[in-house]
Order: C-alpha cells, then sequence, then structure tokens
C-alpha cells in the first residue's frame, strides 16, 4: 500500500483559497520592505508601504505641491523656493508678490542654490538636470545627469558647483565654461546632501547609505567617512567650518568635529529629519522635520518652541544672512517665516502663483 504522498505548499494554497494567498501576499510585502529598510536601497522609493507602517525618506515625487528647496539670497533681498511642479519661484522677501518663476523640470525641483554674490540661482531636479540662471532669467547652463538628482551646491567663490546624484556621485562643474571639473564615486547610494565649507576647504556629502564624506575640495581626497544608524537627509557646516551636522531619518542629530571627524553631539529625536541649517552666527541649528520646523540653541539639547507651526512635514529649512528669520517649506506648498530670537511667526504662508515664467 502506497503512503499517502504530502501536498506542495502551493497545492496547500490552492486548497486554502484567496485568504492564504492574501497571506502570503502580505508576507512579501513585510519582507521586502524590512530588506529596504535595512539595505537603504534606492529602491526604497518604489515600494509602497502596505500594511508595515514602517516610514521611509520620501520621494519629493510623490508630494504634489512640496517645497523641498528654500534659500535666502546673500544680499537679503529675495527668497527662492522650488517645488514638486518643475518651478522654481524668486519672491522679495519684504513682500508676498512674487518676482520671478523659473521653468526647471516637468518633474519636482529637489533643491535649489544662490552663489554667494546673489548673482546666480541653480537647481537640482529629479530629471537629473542642473540649472544656472542669472536672476534676470537668463539661463546660464544646464548640467545633464544620467540619474535624478536630490542636491546641489556653490562653493564660496562662486566658481563651483557640486552636484550629488543617485548613483552615490559626486560632480563638480566650472560655472565660467560649464565644463566637468572632477567626478568622485561618493557614496553606496543616493546623495540627498552637499555642502563646502566657508572656507572652502572641505566639500561634505551626506547620503541614504547613512554616511557623511568629508572632502578635501581643492584635490578630491577622501579626509573622513561619518558612519549613522540611518539615512542621513539633512546635513550643514556650521558658518564656522569646524562643526558638521548630520539629520538621520528617525535617529536624532549627530554633530561632528570636521578636523578629526571626532562625534561632539547626539541631540536625541525620532521625528524624521529632512534638512538642517545653521543660523549665520552660529547660535542655532534649524531642522525640518515630520512634525515641523524644529530649532536648538547649539550646544543646547532642547529644542525651542516654535508657535503658529503647520500640519505636516517641513521639508526645507533656511535663515536669513542677519539670522533674524528663519523659513521653513512645508510638504503641503506652503513657507512660514518666524523670528529667529522670538520666534514669532511673521509671514504664515506664500501663494503658490506667479505672473512672469522663465522658460
Amino acid at each position: 500500500m502506497t503512503a499517502p504522498q504530502k501536498p506542495s505548499p502551493l497545492a496547500a494554497l490552492r486548497r486554502r483559497g484567496w485568504p492564504a494567498w492574501l497571506a502570503l501576499l502580505l508576507v512579501i510585502v513585510v519582507l521586502v520592505e524590512i530588506i529596504l529598510v535595512c539595505g537603504n536601497s534606492s529602491l526604497f522609493h518604489l515600494i509602497i508601504p502596505l500594511a508595515t507602517g514602517l516610514t521611509r525618506p520620501a520621494n519629493p515625487d510623490d508630494a504634489g505641491q512640496a517645497v523641498n528647496g528654500i534659500a535666502f539670497s546673500p544680499d537679503g533681498a529675495s527668497l527662492a523656493t522650488g517645488s514638486d511642479d518643475g518651478l522654481v519661484r524668486l519672491w522679495p522677501v519684504a513682500g508676498e508678490s512674487q518676482l520671478r518663476e523659473f521653468v526647471a523640470s516637468p518633474r519636482s525641483v529637489a533643491a535649489i542654490a544662490f552663489s554667494s554674490d546673489s548673482a546666480l540661482l541653480a537647481a537640482a531636479s529629479l530629471d537629473g538636470a542642473a540649472h544656472i540662471w542669472q536672476l534676470d532669467g537668463r539661463r546660464l547652463h544646464i548640467f545633464d545627469h544620467d540619474s535624478p538628482l536630490r542636491t546641489l551646491a556653490f562653493s564660496p567663490d562662486g566658481r563651483a558647483l557640486v552636484t550629488g546624484d543617485w548613483q552615490g556621485v559626486l560632480r563638480l562643474w566650472s560655472v565660467a565654461d560649464g565644463t566637468l571639473s572632477r567626478q568622485l564615486s561618493a557614496h553606496r547610494d543616493w546623495i540627498s546632501r552637499v555642502a563646502f565649507s566657508s572656507d572652502g576647504r572641505f566639500l561634505a556629502s551626506a547620503s541614504n547609505d547613512g554616511s557623511l564624506k568629508v572632502w578635501d575640495a581643492a584635490t578630491g581626497a577622501l579626509v573622513h567617512t561619518l558612519e549613522h544608524p540611518g539615512p542621513v537627509l539633512g546635513m550643514a557646516f556650521s558658518p564656522d567650518g569646524k562643526t558638521l551636522a548630520g539629520g538621520v531619518f528617525g535617529h536624532g542629530l549627530y554633530l561632528w568635529q570636521v578636523d578629526t571627524g571626532a562625534l561632539r553631539q547626539i541631540l536625541e529625536t525620532d521625528i524624521p529629519v529632512w534638512d538642517l541649517a545653521f543660523s549665520p552666527q552660529g547660535a542655532h541649528l534649524g531642522a525640518g522635520t515630520d512634525a515641523g520646523l524644529q530649532m536648538w540653541p547649539v550646544g543646547d539639547e532642547t529644542a525651542l518652541e516654535m508657535p503658529g507651526q503647520p500640519p505636516g512635514s517641513t521639508l526645507s529649512v533656511a535663515f536669513s544672512p542677519d539670522g533674524d528669520l528663519v523659513v521653513g517649506g512645508t510638504r503641503e506648498g506652503q513657507v512660514y517665516i518666524w523670528e529667529t530670537e522670538t520666534g514669532r511667526l511673521t509671514i504664515t504662508e506664500f501663494g503658490h502663483s506667479g505672473t512672469e515664467s522663465t522658460q
């Protein structure tokens, strides 16, 4: 007599019908998400966190009118915002009437930056292009990349523009003639932030791979690799160039000594951090977070109260050149401005409509 054969797993699933198949699908989704969270993969942005509740670093393309980049001009005359609709908007700091729109991309503008003389404005977009304009609207350069861009920065002397892409590559471009000066295979995953120290000596890059890297800006030599317990999405040099801050997604803010690579301080918070900025005098550290704009006095571990917080996430943050104002751009497309010292909310939002558009 032949012993009955044990049914295969697939046969057992067929017998149990759709509830078993649904359970298997949920298990697969959970496992994929855990792997992606732990592995810091760029594919993270293609997976919907179904049934798991795990928080993921957001793709700026997902968020409608989100203000992903914000910057004051160094002369203090204007404020620029870059958003999901592919536009960069230029505003007067003294009022809410929009000055100009720059058309960057059919996809999201992920970052913007002014040159130190306030003459040029740059934008990075998810279509892989970096743009440089004069403020009168004339486009000087388009630097094309073979993967999306999340970040860029001008060197302090305005001669170079650095970009970081989703393949972990840093590129330094000549602003004068638009040529590629240097390329560095920097990270294992996409680059979220780049920045120069104020004296131009160091270049730093932050990545979804969980590291900050500090480079010699003149030679391209790697100086430090600073490891973190999760993706680093926000980064900023202190004005004196001695401290480098990294915002770790869901794991707090890490402050490092630039010359030695020593960890100086951890500001504990489990709130995801999207962007960081030091005030020009170095007295405050501002953070765009999922709980709005937060601000710490440097050296203190307690965040200040910021009244009038908008609901939802603040994705971008910047201080005015005199340090009197701090501004946050939200996922919902609003811009809020506070007085730095008093925390008083001065402007509740800018409208996102304009009268002049520049191709």
